[in-house]
């Protein structure tokens, strides 16, 4: 299937998911909710998620550092391109914005630059699937332990071997198309050698990835307290983090659909009405769509660099 068509399927199931959620919501309740806005809290909300975009970009920055320095205002703008673009492609396609940008401007081959962005994408991944298994455990009782523990491990189990194993190597270049048959073992190799020879860069990756899953939850208690509703933080951090596991591979454009329909089935196992979740996610993709429709005309990429400013090596 081509491409255009998958994005087109992506959009579809998004929709289709949103029109089953808001049928099952009060309008009119709806409206009287957001009537009870409180606007300054527009104020956090906006420098929280900006400042996820910026610890994104910190991320992959740090990783990067393995291949060569890349100045961090540099990597910042290639995640706000990043930003608008997940915003309207399904599948996480915008990452390829990034991509580009690292093999043009700052001359690292898609082999690494790929690599680096698996690892960062890997580590969120781990540390989400912790974030579940407490909160299932939290949610669901003790009898959903070792179900959760079995995922989480087969989680790991499954990436090392994808990565780490030359036997699997050989498997995944049986199933890739020939033309692109050169690109993985290269892409292994550079995965491998992160994890094995750049411990501290993980590390650190590690830690800010933390910050971003509280940023997460901050800006959820944010947005409810927008609305005169209250929530704990530590709900907050563990439900909409398990909600951004949900939505990891981004069938639909920036998990669309997809991410309500868990996020108010969440919320409501601690009580959160139906109508103030849906209103609370109203107010967040409102403003995620204001942000990347501002940044798609004021972010500025120029393909030449300037070489007086460019970064060199320490003598």
């Amino acid at each position: 299937m081509k491409w255009f068509g998958k994005r087109w399927i992506g959009y579809a199931v998004g929709v289709l998911i949103l029109i089953i959620l808001v049928s099952k919501v009060d309008l009119s309740l709806l409206k009287e909710v957001m009537k009870g806005v409180k606007a300054w809290f527009l104020v956090p909300l906006v420098v929280l998620r900006v400042g996820g975009i910026l610890l994104k970009a910190v991320n992959v920055q740090v990783l990067l550092k393995a291949v060569k320095q890349v100045k961090i205002y540099d990597v910042f703008k290639y995640e706000l391109v990043n930003f608008v673009g997940s915003a309207f492609i399904p599948f996480s396609a915008s990452v390829a914005s990034v991509i580009y940008f690292l093999k043009k401007r700052d001359n690292i081959n898609a082999r690494e630059s790929v690599a680096t962005l698996f690892v960062d994408k890997t580590i969120s991944f781990i540390l989400a699937v912790m974030v579940v298994v407490v909160g299932v455990l939290k949610y669901k009782g003790i009898e959903s332990q070792w179900i959760m523990i079995t995922l989480f491990g087969a989680c790991v189990i499954g990436i090392f071997i994808v990565f780490y194993t030359k036997w699997m190597e050989k498997v995944m270049l049986w199933m890739i198309p020939k033309k692109h048959a050169s690109f993985f073992p290269d892409v292994a190799a550079h995965y491998r050698l992160l994890w094995n020879k750049h411990k501290n860069l993980i590390m650190i990756n590690g830690a800010i990835t933390a910050v971003s899953l509280v940023a997460n939850g901050l800006i959820v208690v944010a947005a409810f307290k927008m609305l005169s509703f209250d929530i704990g933080f530590i709900d907050a951090f563990l439900l909409t983090n398990m909600v951004q596991l949900a939505t990891f591979l981004h069938i639909t454009p920036g998990g669309i659909g997809v991410k309500q329909a868990v996020g108010t089935y969440l919320y409501g196992l601690i009580g959160i009405p139906l109508t103030v979740s849906v209103a609370m996610y109203v107010i967040l993709e409102v403003i995620r769509y204001a942000l990347a429709c501002i940044f798609s005309v004021t972010t500025k990429i120029p393909m030449e660099r300037d070489n007086k400013h460019e970064w060199q090596e320490p003598i």
